[in-house]
Formats: C-alpha cells, sequence, structure tokens
C-alpha cells in the first residue's frame, strides 16, 4: 500500500508538472475568473466611460503563448470578471481571495487589460446588460487542490508507520505458552 500510495503522488505530481500554467515559486498572483461577455452597445460603454484607466495583468508562465495567439488573432471581446489573487506554490494552488470586485477586462498578446468597475458603476452595467453581476463569487474549490498532495504526503507517512509496526510485531518469535502442570 505504501509504494501504491507513493506512485499516486509521483504520477500526479508528473501531471501537475506537464500541465499547470503555475510558476514553480511561491506567488501571489493576480488573476480573473471571468463571468460573461459584455455585448457591443452604446448603454454598456456609457456605463463603462467612468471607468478608470486600464491596468495590464501579465498571463501565467504556462498561458502566455496560447492566451497571446488567441489574442492577436481576432478584436477581442470585452468581458466582466472578479478579480482575485492565487497563492500557489510548485504550480500547485493552495488558497485565493477576491481582490479588487468587479474588471471590464480584454485579453491583449501582452495580458488582461483589466479596468476596474466601481460599486457604483455595477448597478449601471447590470441595467445596460440586463445581467446580474454583483452576486458573483470567487469559486474557491477549483484554487484548493494543491493541498491534496499534502493530505497524499500525511497518509502516505501514517501508512508507512502503520505497515512498519505491523511489520515488527510479526517478525518478533511468538513464545509457546508452558503446559499447565497436571
Amino acid at each position: 500500500m505504501n509504494r501504491v500510495i507513493l506512485i499516486l503522488l509521483a504520477a500526479g505530481m508528473a501531471a501537475v508538472l506537464w500541465l499547470s500554467p503555475r510558476s514553480w515559486s511561491m506567488t501571489d498572483t493576480p488573476r480573473i475568473q471571468a463571468i460573461a461577455t459584455l455585448p457591443e452597445s452604446d448603454a454598456v460603454e456609457a456605463a463603462l466611460s467612468v471607468v478608470d484607466t486600464a491596468i495590464v495583468l501579465p498571463y501565467l508562465p504556462g498561458e502566455a503563448r496560447d492566451r497571446s495567439a488567441a489574442a492577436r488573432s481576432a478584436q477581442p471581446a470585452r468581458r466582466v470578471g472578479l478579480l482575485y489573487r492565487e497563492v500557489s506554490i510548485m504550480k500547485m494552488p493552495l488558497w485565493a481571495y477576491a481582490d479588487g470586485g468587479l474588471v471590464a477586462y480584454r485579453e491583449l498578446p501582452e495580458g488582461y487589460s483589466a479596468e476596474p468597475v466601481p460599486p457604483e458603476q455595477v448597478a449601471a452595467l447590470e441595467a445596460a446588460t440586463g445581467q446580474a453581476y454583483s452576486g458573483h463569487r470567487l469559486a474557491l474549490l477549483a484554487h484548493l487542490w494543491g493541498w491534496l498532495f499534502v493530505a497524499g504526503f500525511i497518509l502516505w507517512w501514517f501508512v508507512a508507520r502503520f505497515e512498519e509496526a505491523r511489520g515488527g510485531a510479526e517478525d518478533e518469535p511468538i513464545a509457546a505458552e508452558p503446559e499447565p502442570a497436571r
């Protein structure tokens, strides 16, 4: 059982290292959770006219090539999303938390061009599109799977100690009880 757990952990780690776009080092990275694509209309433009200047959030190292190629291929659509920060280490997310509220953004070749939407403008944007954006919350479970590896190593340690203790008891000779005197 001990070896099976280690093989599963090694296979999972190989998959993470191959597929995850995150950085190796411990990071606290700003990201955007997409909510909806905004329609191109004068009402939406009027609702977003008082939005501050855009900030550019760079893509994650593993997603930069794919995202920038997609952004170059067509006119990027304006979307609305939730700005958050993700804490990760060794390409595995450990935690995420909301940071800044709603943003209107576009995918550009160099990163996300995000414009924070002030709370007083969210109602105007909702009226212009007919959709509710203020009730969206961060999907936290998608950012906790890095803890599965921590739990897997703890499980491996307990199984190894259990097998060691069980194996040690089996190796000791069993003393025969003396027969009672007749």
